[in-house]
């Protein structure tokens, strides 16, 4: 951890661009805005409720792709939504939870409110510190192990003084 800086220390730069999101050259942006547009239109009173499960014609598309029931998906509107969902449900006070050390700051923030014992794993050049890991696993198996596979959760960061 760099000099002088405590547990809690973020350096948000939301204002930044990610380097890790692609450029918007390759979504089909106009697609994107007709594909909106209709369904604003034909679904307007139940896109602009809150749900519970979430939009159900888009959780039906995606459960006929893949084989599933629509009940089996949990859509929400951004990644840190269902992370909250699922500390919120499958955590109890007390759990172990590992967590990458540097992580996002809002991570953290929902294990703590979870009254989790966040554990940082430090991270190396090319990932997770699997010493570091195989170490805590000797201590004990956590609950529940949340990891950025590609980066982008460091735009705005958080260390973990353990």
């Amino acid at each position: 951890m760099p000099d002088g800086i405590g547990e809690d220390y973020v350096e948000g730069r939301c204002d930044q661009p990610d380097p890790w999101v692609q450029p918007t050259d390759v979504f089909p942006v106009e697609d994107l805005i007709r594909c909106g547009e209709a369904t604003l239109r034909r679904d307007a009173s139940m896109l602009l409720q809150y749900s519970q499960a979430g939009y159900s014609p888009l959780r039906e598309w995606i459960a006929a792709r893949y084989g599933v029931g629509p009940e089996r998906l949990l859509t929400g509107n951004s990644s840190v939504e269902i992370f909250a969902h699922i500390t919120q449900v499958l955590l109890e006070p007390g759990q172990r939870i590992f967590i990458e050390s540097l992580s996002y700051d809002r991570s953290i923030t929902l294990l703590r409110r979870q009254d989790a014992v966040v554990v940082g794993i430090p991270l190396e050049a090319v990932g997770i510190d699997l010493e570091a890991l195989e170490a805590e696993l000797d201590v004990g198996a956590p609950a529940l192990m949340e990891a950025d596979i590609n980066g982008s959760a460091y735009q705005e960061e958080a260390w973990l003084d353990d």
